[in-house]
């Protein structure tokens, strides 16, 4: 139960963020056992959709934190710049 409602809150998240997941193809679902319950289908295929919403997830969250730390970078580069032009301006440099 938890598996699932974990399932669902990545997928909304995904969403949210405008990802999309790529297509998925199950096949021969319990063929190795003779045939498979609802239950067990339902399990693997939301198993499945659950690590490529993870895998699309990370990737996404990866490019976010990336152009957090340009942004970060550029912020404190310009604070130090303009700092610096500060202390020269009260130097009269």
């Amino acid at each position: 139960m938890l598996r699932k409602i974990l399932v669902v809150l990545v997928l909304l998240l995904i969403v949210i963020a405008g990802a999309s997941l790529p297509a998925i193809h199950l096949r021969d679902i319990g063929k190795a056992k003779g045939g498979a319950t609802p239950a067990e289908v339902i399990d693997i295929v939301l198993g499945t959709i659950g690590q490529q919403a993870s895998q699309v997830a990370a990737v996404d969250l990866d490019k976010a934190l990336g152009a957090a730390q340009e942004a970060v970078r550029g912020a404190a580069s310009g604070a130090a710049s303009s700092a610096a032009q500060r202390v020269k301006g009260l130097l009269g440099k």
